[in-house]
């Protein structure tokens, strides 16, 4: 039976538009890419309540089939722009894990790290803007670049989000030259000396794991 997707997303609010969401984006990952199709067409939608259960659709796609969305992602590319941060940091988080397979894409974010690098944008937005930097960065030397210089500024702005910082700055050594590394390398032997237990002992595993790894 098929559904009016948009109907069910607007009367469906806050924690039952996510459930939802996830039980939807669990019906593509099963064969239904009509659903998929619909939730692309309705993250450009006036309804903020449609636009975000749409957004958790497609990210719960995404985290699991991020091939099923390399062609959409240019048609996503309004919902980085609309007022309400859940379907922002949905959406930046799609940009991140569909990077790799549509890098051309994915770049096109990037501008949007002005902004949501900041103390205003919240702390979900922030984390996945982290995420996404991590996941950009590793493309190229160029995006590498840019992505640090956010990175380091987003480790100023909430410091509960270092692990996550430390995560993406790993993601980057994956696959960046000698002198990004030695740029990254110098900025986690800082962590080290972290008060937090945790940051420190993440930080040197990432040393660790890249010095084998030379």
């Amino acid at each position: 039976m098929e559904i009016d997707l948009g109907k069910e997303l607007k009367i469906n609010k806050g924690l039952v538009s996510s459930l939802l969401g996830k039980t939807l984006g669990q019906g593509v990952l099963d064969g239904n890419l009509q659903i998929l199709k619909d939730a692309v067409k309705l993250i450009s939608s006036e309804d903020k309540n449609v636009r975000s259960g749409a957004a958790k659709i497609i990210e719960t796609v995404a985290e699991s089939k991020p091939k099923l969305l390399v062609d959409y992602l240019d048609l996503l590319f309004p919902a980085l722009s609309v007022p309400e941060p859940q379907t922002r940091w949905m959406i930046i988080h799609v940009y991140g894990l569909c990077a790799k397979d549509n890098p051309k894409s994915a770049i096109k974010a990037l501008p949007f790290m002005d902004t949501y690098i900041s103390k205003e944008s919240g702390t979900c937005l922030l984390a996945r803007s982290i995420d996404y930097l991590g996941y950009v960065g590793a493309l190229a030397k160029e995006y590498a670049k840019k992505s640090i210089i956010y990175l380091e500024k987003a480790s100023h702005i909430d410091t509960n989000l270092d692990k996550r910082v430390l995560i993406s700055f790993g993601i980057i050594l994956e696959s960046c030259d000698k002198e990004i590394k030695e740029t990254i390398l110098n900025i986690l032997i800082s962590y080290t000396k972290s008060e937090k237990e945790a940051v420190a002992k993440l930080a040197k595993q990432i040393i660790k794991k890249q010095n084998k790894n030379i």
